[in-house]
C-alpha cells in the first residue's frame, strides 16, 4: 500500500474488560473486537490495564503473539517480567498473563509477514527504496498533520 496516515480519536477505538483487565484495541482484531483502524494484514495491537492481582489469557487468534510491559510487572509461564521487556510467545502456546502489581502492557501480534522488513520510525517496508521515499516525504512535511498538532517536528536521523 502507499504510505498514509489516518487519525482515529481514542474514543473511537473499541474497549472491553475481561477478568478485570481493561483492553483497548488500537489495530486489528482480538478478544472479539475489531478496530476501525485500517489494516491490510491479520494483526492486533492493544493496550491492557491490569489491576494488581488480575490475570488474562492471551488471545490465541493469531500465530505470532507478544506482550510488552510498559509499567508494573507480570508473570507468564512461571517467569517474572518487568518494564521494558518484550515477551514473545511460542506459536500455539497458551499463556496467562498475571499482574504482580498494577500493570500497563501492550499485547500484539498477527500473521507472520513473508520476507524481510526494513523499519525507520513508524515506516515499515520490504522495499528499502520505497522506505527512503516515504522518509523523505515525511521530512518534507508531505503527510497530513495529526489533528491538534501545531507544528511539524522533524525526527533525528
Amino acid at each position: 500500500c502507499e504510505p498514509s496516515f489516518a487519525h482515529h480519536p481514542a474514543e473511537t477505538l473499541p474497549e472491553t474488560t475481561i477478568d478485570g483487565v481493561v483492553l483497548k484495541l488500537i489495530l486489528g482484531d482480538a478478544y472479539g473486537m475489531v478496530s476501525p483502524v485500517k489494516a491490510d494484514w491479520p494483526i492486533f495491537y492493544l493496550h491492557a490495564e491490569f489491576p494488581a492481582g488480575a490475570s488474562l489469557a492471551m488471545t490465541d487468534e493469531h500465530e505470532d503473539r507478544a506482550v510488552y510491559i510498559v509499567s508494573g510487572g507480570v508473570a507468564i509461564g512461571g517467569k517474572e517480567y518487568g518494564p521494558g521487556q518484550l515477551v514473545v510467545l511460542k506459536e500455539g502456546a497458551t499463556a496467562r498473563i498475571a499482574a504482580r502489581s498494577a500493570t500497563r502492557a501492550m499485547l500484539l501480534g498477527g500473521k507472520p509477514l513473508p520476507g524481510a522488513r526494513t523499519i525507520w520510525w513508524n515506516f515499515v517496508s520490504s522495499d528499502k527504496d520505497r522506505l527512503e521515499r516515504a522518509k523523505a516525504l515525511w521530512k518534507a512535511g508531505g503527510f497530513p498533520k495529526v489533528p491538534g498538532e501545531s507544528e511539524f517536528i522533524p525526527l533525528p536521523e
